[in-house]
């Protein structure tokens, strides 16, 4: 994906173990990441579970962003270095507000099914490598990052 913006952007940093933001917080921007790695995870029954990890130019948080829940449903945390573009909920919804209606409907449609989908793999503790860049979750990163969060 090639990402183009129409506005000079900032550029946030983010150092290994920073949260970008916590499962149930208030989703006020979602984030392009520009460099490193960002991982997704999500509470159930005291256990977290890695959702997926975004690599360059992937995008974390719209789902919680477009969808009708007005929480993060999952957790960010960089797991290196990393470079990220912050767009604003009030940016996002600024544009969609000038563009028709149903394309609002289809963004909060597939939220609500990407919301849902998210907890299926926290329930059953789904571990895919393909979700994860091919990473591993391993139990001492989850005591780490269940202290962070």
């Amino acid at each position: 994906m090639n990402i183009s913006l129409n506005e000079n952007v900032n550029i946030e940093k983010f150092q290994k173990d920073d949260v970008l933001f916590k499962e149930g917080d208030l989703p006020d921007s979602f984030f392009i990441v520009m460099s490193g790695k960002v991982i997704t995870l999500k509470w159930f029954d005291g256990r977290l579970t890695p959702i997926y990890t975004a690599i360059q130019e992937d995008i974390v948080g719209e789902d919680c962003v477009f969808s009708d829940n007005d929480q993060y449903f999952y957790s960010a945390i960089a797991i290196e270095d990393c470079e990220v573009i912050r767009i604003q909920k009030a940016d996002a919804f600024k544009y969609l507000n000038s563009q028709s209606e149903w394309i609002k409907k289809i963004l909060q449609n597939i939220s609500d099914k990407i919301e849902h989908t998210s907890e299926v793999i926290a329930e059953h503790r789904i571990l895919d490598s393909k979700l994860l860049s091919n990473s591993e979750f391993t139990d001492e990163q989850e005591a780490s990052y269940k202290f962070k969060l």
